[in-house]
């Protein structure tokens, strides 16, 4: 008989999402220009409760503006963090507890980072509209690029 841990995605659920940062800062008086570009740089930051059966995944996108017009230097940046709080029913037996780090199952870590990443597009595309960065849509990403940031 096997003793096999497997993932079973009826298992995780989303308990909650906060917007722990929602930052838009642009020079006054800007608008949206049709010719900009964004710089966007994307991180995750993980934690977990063990005990309490609840992973943290908190995704952090800043992106910088920048006109492609040579005539205008107006320069915006953004800030988003949102932290996103799962509670997993077998989390204890997806987990392998090492000296400094917890190894997770390889199935939930990738249903938590692409729940988070996508879940995070929406949220960022909708607080962007009407605002310099109304043309921000982060970028479709491979699974595995997004679990490397986990390591």
């Amino acid at each position: 008989m096997s003793t096999e841990k497997n993932f079973n995605i009826e298992l995780l659920s989303v308990e909650d999402i906060r917007i722990q940062n929602a930052s838009i800062n642009s020079p006054q008086h800007s608008t949206a220009p049709g010719d900009s570009e964004f710089d966007i740089n994307i991180s995750l930051k993980p934690g977990i409760n063990i005990d309490q059966k609840k992973m943290l995944l908190v995704f952090v996108c800043e992106a910088l503006s920048k006109s492609r017009d040579a005539q205008s230097s107006m320069e915006a940046s953004c800030k988003f963090e949102i932290a996103y709080i799962f509670h997993v029913k077998n989390l204890k037996d997806l987990i392998t507890e090492q000296e400094d780090h917890v190894q997770v199952d390889d199935e939930l870590a990738t249903s938590v980072v692409n729940i988070a990443y996508s879940t995070s597009r929406g949220i960022i595309f909708t607080r962007c509209q009407g605002t310099v960065f109304n043309r921000l849509i982060l970028p479709v990403t491979s699974t595995k690029e997004l679990t490397k940031m986990l390591k």
